[in-house]
């Protein structure tokens, strides 16, 4: 994301070359991973950036965009919608400049200790919520719309773009 008051001049990721960018989390898929992927698609690494700055979550980095600290941030989709949703008044200062995905979204994931029965009954019931009226309510506030069962075959992206970053860090480097 990029603030709308400089996105006459950052118009694609290329653009960024030589700002200030922001990123939540060494391992965060959405906010450092993918960014990183990208830059090794285009023959560059953290150094293609000006300025680097760890924000220590995407709320932070969006919150950075916004005040001007830095010039962009790789914010994952949710984590936008929801805060958007939550403060609307925002909407018109903040542009997507470019998406990278779909990357997979955060799993729900059990204790391998809990017993088989009781794994069942957690994910039958999370798998038919959005069925029961008041559930569906609550997870429309959310704007989740249900669960779906999935294979491990769904993190495939994540593992690609871990292996094509393997060694670029944005971290600085100092000399």
């Amino acid at each position: 994301i990029v603030h709308t008051d400089r996105a006459e001049s950052l118009k694609e990721f290329i653009d960024l070359k030589g700002h200030k960018w922001a990123y939540n989390d060494e391992l965060s898929l959405s906010g450092n991973l993918a960014p990183l992927a990208q830059l090794r698609k285009l023959g560059f690494n953290a150094t293609f950036f000006g300025h680097i700055i760890h924000s220590g979550c995407h709320f932070s980095s969006i919150e950075m965009v916004l005040n001007q600290t830095v010039d962009a941030a790789a914010i994952d989709s949710n984590v936008l919608q929801g805060w958007l949703l939550a403060h609307p008044e925002y909407k018109d200062k903040l542009q997507v400049l470019t998406s990278w995905g779909p990357l997979p979204i955060q799993p729900v994931v059990l204790n391998s200790r809990l017993p088989a029965a009781v794994k069942k009954t957690i994910t039958e019931a999370l798998l038919n919520m959005n069925k029961e009226e008041r559930w569906s309510a609550e997870l429309a506030k959310h704007h989740v719309w249900g669960f779906k069962p999935i294979d491990h075959s769904l993190y495939d992206k994540e593992k690609e773009v871990q292996a094509m970053v393997k060694n670029l860090s944005l971290y600085n480097a100092y000399y």
